[in-house]
């Protein structure tokens, strides 16, 4: 038979059987095998989920018979593989919770404790599918975050909270769950599990290759063992049950001790270009590293620095909106003067190049806890955009903010041209992507909250 889930359409294959017992049967719960070997089994258990989430249910009520007849539901998604399914083996257990595993003619395998064979062929049965997923779901490796903080920071006992952050993408089921294994200073492993809120869904609630931003908190025991923890190990999984590991024990690390709170970030990655010529520019990240050396951009005297200096920079133009003043950086001689000015979370940049530059900037998202904002100033601005924030994928939508919206009624981009965005289709309405500077003029002073994830 079939069902449907938010107009999918997914199979449900029945299976029923006859069991016998002197005390009456609590449950049943079913395996069944694909055609491919390297996949795992799906599983379900009787009455109770037709979905095949797992779980022992209840068989018949017939406590006064010795035949009893229990059927279990399986649901075949679209992203399962299809072809032949056979059914794997059974395991039954009785109300006085005794169990048999019970395997059929093709098993090879030796029989364990408990388990029988009988001799005749298992039960098969043809499933179509449309759209099988055999790839396993991927982790945003620069965007994995840990913050730990103890539970009684004035009197600290090893109870300790520890929240990861992390994003998953899948190319066709969807992320489903992550095992996450943290290891302490001793070297013991401690298992976690992320699920969720919605897992026992068919479907994927949304697009799936989209990456989207995962919680999970837990709290370690009083008496933790005091010291540097890691992240050893996350293993996502998605619906289609393929996963993939990713090894982290060296990188991800956090203090148990008497420490308030401790943020530890894998180094988000970012690919800077600037052609020969002009260009408005913005660093979207916190830099501690370029080209793979150590080396923090921390104002306009830095960043001429990594861009090549004279060789390959005309001269950067900033604006300073409290003397409202257009300033120029023209060679290292003006480090330390009114245009070398500190690069703050929105901070924009005019670049004039002499010739083309692309580097590598490693560091840490702008803002704290995925938060940052734009400040305006009555008059011109020149700024970026801090966050990946979701609202926000064109630069017209940046008309549409709190702060912006009837306070600013152009914006000036550069795309190839210097062109002016009013609304949404205009000829400069370009995709936002990290890295760019938009000119705005404001009418008054504004906050504009930006949330959202570190541009990559």
């Amino acid at each position: 038979s079939q069902g449907v889930e938010n107009g999918r359409i997914y199979h449900i294959i029945n299976a029923s059987c006859q069991v016998i017992d002197d005390v009456g049967i609590n449950g049943i719960y079913i395996h069944i095998n694909d055609a491919n070997p390297e996949t795992y089994s799906h599983g379900a258990a009787s009455g109770q989920n037709p979905q095949g989430a797992g779980g022992w249910g209840g068989g018949h009520d017939m406590t006064h018979q010795q035949i009893y007849d229990v059927s279990v539901n399986l649901t075949i998604p679209d992203y399962y593989n299809g072809g032949k399914y056979v059914v794997h083996n059974l395991i039954i257990i009785d109300r006085g919770e005794n169990s048999t595993r019970v395997y059929f003619s093709d098993y090879k395998r030796r029989l364990g404790e408990g388990s029988i064979k009988l001799d005749e062929p298992p039960a098969t049965i043809e499933v179509p599918t449309i759209n099988p997923d055999s790839i396993p779901p991927e982790l945003d490796v620069n965007r994995i975050t840990i913050k730990a903080e103890p539970t009684r920071p004035e009197d600290p006992n090893g109870e300790t909270e520890v929240d990861i952050t992390f994003r998953a993408r899948d190319n066709i089921s969807g992320y489903n769950k992550a095992d996450l294994r943290l290891r302490d200073p001793h070297g013991g492993i401690h298992y976690f599990t992320h699920t969720l809120p919605r897992n026992y869904t068919i479907y994927f609630p949304g697009d799936p290759t989209v990456y989207r931003t995962y919680h999970e908190q837990i709290v370690l025991p009083v008496g933790s063992i005091p010291g540097t923890w890691g992240l050893a190990e996350i293993v996502a999984h998605d619906k289609a049950k393929n996963f993939s590991k990713y090894d982290f024990t060296e990188i991800v690390r956090f203090e148990v001790d008497d420490t308030p709170q401790l943020d530890v970030s894998i180094p988000v990655k970012f690919d800077l270009f600037l052609p020969r010529g002009i260009s408005l520019i913005h660093i979207p990240l916190k830099v501690e590293a370029v080209n793979g050396n150590p080396q923090i951009i921390e104002s306009v005297s830095d960043l001429y620095t990594i861009l090549g200096g004279a060789a390959t920079v005309d001269f950067l133009t900033v604006y300073d909106p409290q003397s409202q003043k257009w300033l120029n950086y023209y060679d290292d001689r003006d480090e330390g003067t009114a245009s070398d000015m500190v690069l703050t979370d929105d901070f924009g940049i005019l670049a004039i190049m002499k010739s083309v530059v692309s580097i590598r900037l490693s560091g840490v998202s702008l803002g704290t806890d995925g938060s940052s904002s734009i400040a305006l100033h009555p008059g011109a601005n020149l700024v970026g955009v801090p966050l990946n924030d979701s609202r926000i994928t064109h630069v017209s939508d940046l008309l549409t903010l709190e702060g912006i919206v009837d306070n600013v009624s152009v914006i000036i981009v550069l795309n190839d041209e210097f062109k002016v965005v009013g609304q949404a289709g205009d000829p400069g309405d370009i995709p936002i992507t990290g890295g760019q500077a938009f000119i705005l003029t404001a009418q008054e002073a504004a906050t504009v909250p930006i949330a959202g994830d570190g541009w990559d």
